[in-house]
């Protein structure tokens, strides 16, 4: 059977129209992935500096502070940024926060154009002394 001459090209119209939606969500979901790997990364680095930061605390607060920031740093790629609430030193069972929070970065640049200067930020929070 032959192909009538109207039909030409249809199938090539065809694959366009679903070839780019496809692609779109494919991308779509390699950001949503990757974005999330991101939040995943600076909530560990949340929890890691205010572990580090209430169980060193007793040898110095900026100690603590510096060694907990330089832990969390190693596990986030780009740069952190750090908002401390630390332990006094004379309340018992005070709770020490930190909140951690890095500028988003995507795979694919889409959604760096939809929500530009968007972040990621997680918050840690442990009991003072460990």
């Amino acid at each position: 059977m032959r192909i009538q001459d109207s039909e030409r090209g249809a199938a090539a119209v065809e694959f366009a129209l679903i070839a780019v939606p496809f692609l779109l969500l494919i991308f779509a979901l390699l950001d949503l992935g990757w974005i999330f790997n991101q939040q995943l990364a600076v909530t560990t680095a949340a929890r890691e500096a205010v572990r580090i930061y209430a169980v060193e605390q007793q040898n110095g607060s900026a100690a603590a502070i510096a060694e907990a920031e330089s832990r969390a740093s190693d596990l986030v790629q780009g740069a952190l940024s750090f908002d401390w609430q630390e332990c006094s030193s004379n309340v018992e069972n005070e709770d020490a926060t930190v909140t951690v929070s890095t500028p988003l970065t995507d795979l694919t640049g889409w959604v760096v154009v939809i929500a530009p200067e968007s972040t990621l930020s997680a918050r840690g929070t442990m009991r003072c002394g460990g």
